[in-house]
């Protein structure tokens, strides 16, 4: 049996990464899903979770390209990992200047005609986090979880909204 708080203890870590926007927010999320499929990995049940997880982590573009068929990325795309990705996504959304549009891998050697735009950037990120939190789910689902979430902080509690407060 698993200790109830260190299962909490772990998902509140999840979610608190899902809903993080520092510099690392894809790479701390990946860490925190690999540490709780591992957690619940008994008789090695999701061996398989973590291999596709190690390639779509590495290899996002290639891999997110096999499951959404019509997930539109340049066919010249850098094979950047996930980790590569967060930092030209933080950096240019996150300084009042952009430093760049493209990306491209290094101009003095054959592959300089690979690039990835900041958008297709972002399409990738966000459907990295989806594949990890559709894993999440499952986890929950097979283990039957029920887990206490807290709100963001700074942000109402449900009861609290009133009818006035939706007033524009």
């Amino acid at each position: 049996m698993k200790n109830e708080k260190t299962v909490q203890a772990l998902f509140n870590l999840w979610f608190w990464n899902f809903q993080n926007t520092s510099m690392q927010q894809f790479s701390n999320l990946y860490h925190a899903t690999r540490a709780i499929i591992k957690f619940f990995n008994e008789n090695k049940k999701y061996d398989a979770v973590l291999d596709d997880l190690r390639k779509l982590y590495f290899h996002p573009i290639p891999e997110l390209r096999s499951r959404y068929l019509e997930l539109e990325i340049s066919k010249n795309a850098i094979d950047w990992d996930v980790n590569k990705m967060e930092w030209c996504y933080f950096r240019d959304t996150h300084y009042r200047s952009k430093l760049s549009r493209e990306y491209f891998v290094d101009s003095r050697k054959v592959q300089e005609t690979k690039k990835i735009r900041l958008g297709e950037v972002i399409t990738v990120l966000s459907l990295f986090k989806e594949e990890l939190y559709n894993v999440i789910v499952q986890i929950m689902v097979e283990n039957n979880l029920s887990i206490y979430i807290s709100l963001p902080t700074g942000t109402k509690e449900i009861e609290q909204l009133r009818d006035s407060d939706m007033v524009a």
